[in-house]
């Protein structure tokens, strides 16, 4: 499993160097924090995220 992994990431890494937004995890944030702050960013693009009305 651990090498399909790797396999599957070093595969998609020219795709993620690609993106116009970034968002640093830290192992030490809640999956609630992280998402938070992914949505703060992706808010920070009218571009890229629609807002609902």
């Amino acid at each position: 499993p651990r090498g399909t992994l790797v396999a599957l990431f070093e595969a998609r890494v020219p795709l993620y160097r690609l993106a116009d937004l970034h968002l640093k995890v830290e192992p030490s944030h809640a999956i609630s924090e992280t998402a938070t702050r992914a949505l703060a960013l992706l808010a920070s693009r009218p571009d890229v995220m629609e807002t609902p009305k």
